[in-house]
Formats: C-alpha cells, sequence, structure tokens
C-alpha cells in the first residue's frame, strides 16, 4: 500500500462542508474543505474568509489535516480520510523542534479545554495569533528571507507577548478573540457600539449627551441589523455578511 497526494474527490461529503467561508476572489460563499484549511493555515493570503466565521471555525485552520488517496495492489482507492495528528497555534506549528524548539511563553501553556491539545498554548493567544498573520497578510514586513537576512523564528510570537497584544485589541477596539473573528462590517459594528458605549461613561459627558448617545447607540444598532438583513437575502453578493459558526448553530438546533 503507498500513499498519493491530496485529490478533492476526497473532501466531498464531509461534515466540514457545513462551515461556509466568503471566497473573496469568486464573491461567494462556499464550503470550507479541509485542503482550504491547510492552505488558509500556511499562506497568510489565502482564504481571508476563514477568520470571518467565529473563533470555533478558525480553531479548525489550526488542525493539522491530511487528505489522502489509497493506492493498494496497483489500483488506487479514494477513501474518506482526513487525519488530524495535532492541534496547534501557528508558531508551534511551523517552529523548531526538539533541543533548538523556542522555549518562550512556556509558563503561560497547559492542558485542558482552554489550551491547543497538543502544544498546550492557550486557545485565546493562538487565535489571536492567526487573526493578526491573517488579517495583516501583504501590509506587514517581507516574508521570510535568508539573502535578506529575515528569519522564520523572527515572526513568532509566543503567548507572554500575544497576552498583551490581546489586551490592547480590546482596549482599542472593544473587541475579544469570540468577536474578532467576524466580517470586517461586523468588527466595525462592535467597536462603533462600544465606542459610543464608552463615550456616555459619566466621566465623559453630561446627562444630555449621555442619553442622546444611549439613543445613537439604539439607532445605529438598528440599521446594521436591517443591513445585515438585506445582505442576508442577496445571499452575500455585496459582500461578507455575518454568519458565525454554522457549526455551533446546528447544534443548538437539536
Amino acid at each position: 500500500m503507498c500513499l498519493l497526494s491530496y485529490h478533492p474527490e476526497i473532501d466531498k461529503g464531509r461534515p466540514s462542508e457545513r462551515i461556509k467561508i466568503y471566497d473573496y476572489e469568486n464573491h461567494r460563499r462556499v464550503a470550507f474543505l479541509p485542503a482550504m484549511m491547510e492552505q488558509a493555515r500556511s499562506l497568510p493570503d489565502a482564504w481571508p474568509g476563514s477568520i470571518e466565521v467565529g473563533p470555533k471555525t478558525a480553531l479548525h485552520i489550526l488542525r493539522n489535516r491530511v487528505s489522502l488517496m489509497i493506492c493498494s495492489r496497483g489500483s488506487v482507492e479514494l477513501k474518506n480520510i482526513t487525519k488530524n495528528s495535532f492541534e496547534k497555534c501557528l508558531a508551534c506549528h511551523n517552529g523548531a523542534r526538539g533541543t533548538t524548539k523556542p522555549k518562550k511563553g512556556d509558563a503561560l501553556k497547559g492542558e485542558g479545554n482552554e489550551y491547543m491539545k497538543d502544544c498546550g498554548c492557550p486557545t485565546d493567544t493562538a487565535l489571536i495569533e492567526l487573526f493578526i498573520v491573517k488579517a495583516t497578510a501583504g501590509l506587514g514586513p517581507p516574508a521570510p528571507n535568508k539573502a535578506q537576512g529575515i528569519k522564520t523564528s523572527e515572526f513568532y510570537f509566543n503567548p507572554v507577548n500575544l497576552t498583551i497584544v490581546h489586551s490592547v485589541i480590546e482596549i482599542l477596539s472593544g473587541h475579544t478573540t469570540r468577536t474578532l473573528f467576524a466580517p470586517e462590517s461586523s468588527r466595525l459594528h462592535t467597536t462603533v457600539t462600544w465606542a459610543l458605549k464608552k463615550l456616555s461613561n459619566d466621566d465623559m459627558c453630561d446627562k444630555t449627551t449621555r442619553k442622546e448617545l444611549k439613543d445613537l447607540v439604539t439607532h445605529f444598532d438598528e440599521v446594521m441589523s436591517k443591513n445585515e438583513d438585506r445582505r442576508r437575502k442577496g445571499k452575500g453578493k455585496a459582500g461578507p455578511y455575518v454568519e458565525v459558526d454554522e457549526e455551533e448553530d446546528d447544534d443548538d438546533d437539536n
């Protein structure tokens, strides 16, 4: 028996087809298949819609998925096989191993539901790292290049500095990992609402202004809700609409 390369036919009929992401290249929603998840993990600019459907879907990117064709005695059999061999943050997926593996951030690692199964990094910091890498694709420094002296290791984060980054994101925008993984319109909605509520704080304005700001929040939420409804009816043709963690929605219906 031998193992051959990935074949798209193997992805058909998998539970992952229930996960939908927005395909910016073809302007439509598509099934987020295992091969696409691998691409999203290894290529920062691949499938940007993968970080717009909730943190649960984003975690699929950080799981090692290998789709295979099996050949036995000269014949090729297409089998529905996916190896989920490990679950790691990006730095641990791509980093060195053994004695050369960086030890930074080990103090914040652990076990259980709030940590990545195989590298032990906190799930929240792993998600923040993924969001940063995907959202800044093409905007950051050049890719690692030995000739230019830019090492791959210089791009790695660790749980300590990612915890700081996570806090700064929340302080400046009101976002956490529960709200970041959404289309840009939804992220802006969250930040605008958060900012208006912050401005209505007793220390920042008088009683009249506070009331006006609260009314503004209500009106803004209504406007954005109507906008999302219209975009849903248009099936996303005007751009990605909010559709977060479809797997969770399915479970709630049972």
